[in-house]
């Protein structure tokens, strides 16, 4: 994806089917936006306009579209059908008022996307890139065609975003245009359940993951991951019961795709799915229709139980249980969304692990453990953290390298951590933010590590479940894996959810914060940074030589910025732009 400020990690395409068995007076309707020439010097693409006028011919001859409900913009029409900023945002305005509650809609664009200054756009066929005043007036914000797309009432939604090819910006033309993160997070349809008493279903389908570019194929005068959609929606996607699903239709465009990439470029290019709802998604019928009046099937009935899971090992059963059913894709994807992406941090060498944007209910509703109440909600962007806490021999790099007058005393640390693989204790608040600022990186805010050391989980009470063991963590005493009377090399237990060490046990962890004992009730409940001042700062986790309730995941402590104990390490974030 073009990126001037930030954009790092996810957009593409998307695509997806939807029909579940509509009753008669369900209607399909669907807007197919395309462009291929720009204005103002931004670069043109080849096969948008081919591309979009394949899938409507296909959605009226597969999948059963009137011509009359479907809408096409493209950059060759004039008038109100001019893919203009103001014409594609007022047909999606006027279809979210027309479209009911037993209805599907389409939504697709093929064009050009961009990301600046926290803000993600569509590029209309009028816009300018030249100034963020200009981008902004002139092309389609992401955030509002979501908010559209929110309002729209149909039983089932899929939304289609091709917009990473080469970059609009012309004098960068030949560059990859790469999928970024804070393109797709700009992207967020919420909705709630349709008037028709059946649970509202949307869907979107990236043509690559983060980090990836879509390619062009000439040969076929398609995109890649259009020419193998239209292929898979006109049978080659078909399952045993003569449908194609949307599953089955992802993970054929998927498959197709990844080779072809591999193949005559070298590259990758991963079509990625989003789901939302549990109906099942059906594009097109191919042969005699499945019964409505039938049950659910054993695999839909577990995938509503397991579908909103952050835990990995839900995802690793079904797809045991059902490796081949209509949702095996989807939970495949699941898996590739919850399983940590990592990077290596160069200045200090530091594995750090991607946790991904989300909100969680953070504070103890187990037992009602004061300083951890009231429970709220509270949303986070993704961010960087350390696999492990940070070493001995890792803070003697920094003091070495940076000249920083460290004020304890090493002979102590040796004492409770004998090792450089050891974590490093006895640094004090002030230590631990001179070393992450040191590392370009800071330490988390209070919500970002419980969040981190929930691993996914959700209302559990440590960072892998309800239950732990010496089996699990370095605390109180010996026994199982545990065989350490102080301190233990970092990572010696199991990762949780996310991929992090010692999320419980080993040593306690300061945060960025200030200690607020009822910050709980008036935090933001988006990136609370904490209290705006106060005399003591924030630790987390608990260490070698406490009980279990300490290693809780909502258990709160503090203590003074300068305060330098036996116990006490860190372990540093970084933004994940």
């Amino acid at each position: 994806m073009a990126n001037s400020t930030e954009m790092k990690r996810l957009l593409t395409s998307l695509l997806l089917a939807i029909v579940v068995t509509l009753p008669i007076k369900a209607e399909k309707w669907a807007l197919l936006v395309g462009i291929n020439d720009y204005p103002n010097d931004i670069s043109p693409l080849r096969y948008c306009v081919a591309d979009v006028e394949a899938f409507r011919q296909a959605l009226i001859n597969v999948a059963g579209f009137k011509e009359d409900k479907i809408f096409l913009m493209t950059d060759q029409m004039r008038g109100q059908m001019e893919p203009t900023n103001i014409n594609v945002v007022m047909r999606l305005d006027i279809l979210a008022s027309q479209i009911k509650a037993d209805d599907t809609f389409v939504f697709y664009f093929s064009g050009h996307g961009i990301a600046r200054e926290d803000q993600s756009f569509l590029l209309a066929a009028n816009s300018v890139t030249a100034t963020a005043n200009t981008l902004e007036l002139s092309a389609i914000p992401l955030d509002r065609i979501s908010k559209i797309l929110s309002t729209v009432k149909a039983q089932q939604l899929l939304t289609v975003i091709d917009a990473c090819r080469n970059n609009p910006e012309a004098s960068r033309s030949g560059q990859d245009n790469l999928l970024s993160d804070n393109f797709t997070r700009g992207f967020k349809i919420r909705r709630s359940n349709s008037n028709s008493g059946t649970p509202s279903v949307s869907a979107t389908l990236y043509a690559c993951n983060v980090g990836e570019r879509a390619y062009e194929w000439a040969d076929k005068g398609h995109g890649v991951f259009s020419y193998y959609l239209l292929e898979g929606l006109n049978g080659e996607a078909v399952n045993s019961q003569g449908e194609v699903t949307v599953t089955t239709l992802a993970e054929y465009t998927q498959g197709k795709v990844v080779k072809w990439a591999e193949e005559f470029r070298g590259k990758k290019q991963t079509p990625w799915l989003s789901l939302q709802g549990g109906a099942k998604l059906v594009l097109a019928t191919l042969s005699q229709p499945v019964d409505p009046t039938l049950a659910l099937t054993a695999e839909s009935e577990t995938w509503q139980v397991v579908k909103d899971s952050r835990d990995i090992t839900d995802f690793e059963a079904f797809l045991d249980k059902f490796p081949n059913g209509d949702y095996a894709l989807a939970a495949k994807l699941k898996l590739k969304q919850l399983r940590p992406k990592k990077i290596t941090w160069r200045k200090d060498e530091s594995e750090m692990v991607l946790i991904p944007a989300g909100s969680f209910e953070m504070g103890d509703h187990l037992d009602g453990m004061k300083k951890a109440l009231p429970v709220h909600t509270v949303e986070l962007d993704s961010f960087y953290m350390d696999k492990y806490e940070v070493t001995v021999g890792q803070f003697k790099k920094f003091v070495e390298k940076s000249g920083y007058a460290y004020q304890g005393n090493w002979n102590s640390v040796a004492q409770y951590s004998p090792g450089d693989d050891y974590p490093m204790v006895y640094v004090t608040w002030n230590d631990a933010v001179a070393y992450a600022k040191w590392t370009r990186k800071r330490l988390p805010t209070e919500a970002e590590w419980e969040y981190a050391a929930r691993g996914g989980l959700v209302g559990k009470r440590y960072p892998r479940g309800d239950e732990i063991s010496h089996d699990d963590a370095n605390y109180s005493g010996t026994g199982g894996k545990d065989k350490w009377s102080k301190c233990a090399p970092v990572g010696s237990f199991a990762a949780n959810g996310y991929g992090l060490y010692d999320m419980a046990g080993n040593v306690r962890e300061w945060c960025q914060d200030w200690y607020g004992e009822n910050y709980y009730s008036s935090s933001p409940a988006k990136n609370p940074p904490g209290p705006g001042s106060g005399s003591s700062r924030v630790l987390r986790g608990g260490y070698w030589n406490y009980s279990t309730y300490a290693l809780r995941v909502a258990t709160r402590v503090n203590n003074f910025p300068k305060s330098r104990n036996y116990y006490v390490g860190f372990r540093c974030v970084s933004g994940s732009n």
